[in-house]
């Protein structure tokens, strides 16, 4: 006997996990939802005043809702993902569309114009650098969605944004950023928020694996220099405490199964007494 209803809930729950992929500014490693548990700790009048660094920006979700800071800066090591940033920033034109067969010459051209840099996030399927070709989306039923317009509007509530709009931004690499900022000077009054490529996931396209030891040598580094250093991930070394949570479900890639994950913020032991007290013994 078919159990119809069962089945139903599965598609139903199929569909939605697709049209979860294809959301506004899908992003590997990105903050678009459930980042409260991030921004309530950055946000705390504790750092009011402070210079905020965040070297993984990426679509910049969570710097453009950092408030109450002295500076701000922002970073992320794909140059064309800068370029997109920066266009965005000044307000400059963005193309009003991009065909098939030219996202593939853009892909192969060189360069980092803004028409190259829309193209490989904008044009690309779930946001990824060179991910793919796309330019719409049809959800069961028939309607389709011009996923291009979507992320421009994305773009222009990020223009308006005041923390995205008085961000530095530049390219670089994670290790050289914070020497890019007014933090360099004034390590004692910096907060550091580090949202990197998390260890055994994807990364950007065409980039070597991730080197998560090394990234947790920095943080160490620029906590023993002063700094107040958060990082996103799931795991951490021994001199790492656990100051926030947030669960989620994640989808493996080439599948449909939702596997239950905690996200963490960390902070190493030596900056937990300059937390608000809320934080300082950790979860």
């Amino acid at each position: 006997m078919w159990n119809i209803k069962g089945k139903a809930s599965r598609l139903s729950l199929l569909c939605l996990r697709i049209l979860a992929k294809l959301k506004l500014m899908s992003y590997v490693g990105g903050k678009a939802r459930r980042s409260s548990f991030i921004l309530d700790l950055i946000n705390s009048p504790t750092f009011d005043g402070w210079h905020y660094v965040e070297p993984f920006c990426g679509y910049c979700n969570v710097v453009r809702r950092v408030v109450n800071k002295k500076t701000l800066a922002a970073s992320d090591c794909h140059p064309l993902l800068c370029s997109l940033l920066r266009a965005v920033q000044a307000g400059a034109p963005l193309p009003s569309h991009i065909t098939r067969e030219r996202y593939y010459q853009l892909k192969t051209s060189g360069g980092d114009s803004v028409e190259r840099a829309a193209a490989c996030f904008g044009f690309s399927f779930n946001g990824k650098a060179w991910g793919g070709y796309t330019s719409s989306y049809t959800r069961p039923g028939g309607k389709t969605d011009d996923i291009w317009a979507t992320r421009r509007r994305y773009y222009q509530r990020l223009c308006g944004s005041p923390g995205f709009a008085a961000s530095t931004l530049t390219q670089a690499d994670y290790r050289t950023a914070i020497g890019t900022s007014a933090a360099t000077v004034t390590p004692q009054t910096t907060l550091i928020y580090l949202d990197p490529p998390y260890a055994n996931t994807t990364g950007y396209g065409g980039t070597p694996r991730f080197d998560s030891a090394a990234l947790w040598q920095t943080a160490r580094e620029w906590s023993r220099r002063g700094a107040v250093v958060l990082v996103s991930e799931y795991n951490a070394p021994p001199d790492f405490a656990t100051v926030a949570t947030q669960s989620k479900s994640s989808t493996l890639a080439g599948g449909d199964k939702q596997t239950p994950r905690t996200e963490r913020l960390f902070a190493h032991t030596s900056c937990l007494p300059r937390l608000p007290p809320s934080y300082q013994l950790g979860v």
